[in-house]
């Protein structure tokens, strides 16, 4: 199962977080919490040093910036 969760905002290439949740579902995947069974941290500052940020670094969960996934999947 392809799992994420995100921080920050997808705009400007979602409107809201919801938009981005129901895209990033319509290509197989599955919004969670983070936890150490996420596969994904998707952000808007691969910079940021964020609880969820620092939270990923820790379990070693792949983090990937709005526009890479974007890029990616479509």
């Amino acid at each position: 199962m392809k799992t994420f969760e995100m921080t920050g905002s997808p705009k400007p290439l979602f409107e809201t977080k919801e938009d981005f949740v129901n895209f990033m579902e319509s290509m197989g995947f599955t919004h969670t919490g983070l936890n150490k069974e996420t596969n994904l941290l998707i952000t808007n500052e691969l910079k940021s040093t964020s609880g969820k940020m620092k939270k990923a670094f820790k379990y070693n969960i792949e983090i990937k910036s709005y526009k890479q996934i974007f890029k990616e999947i479509k």
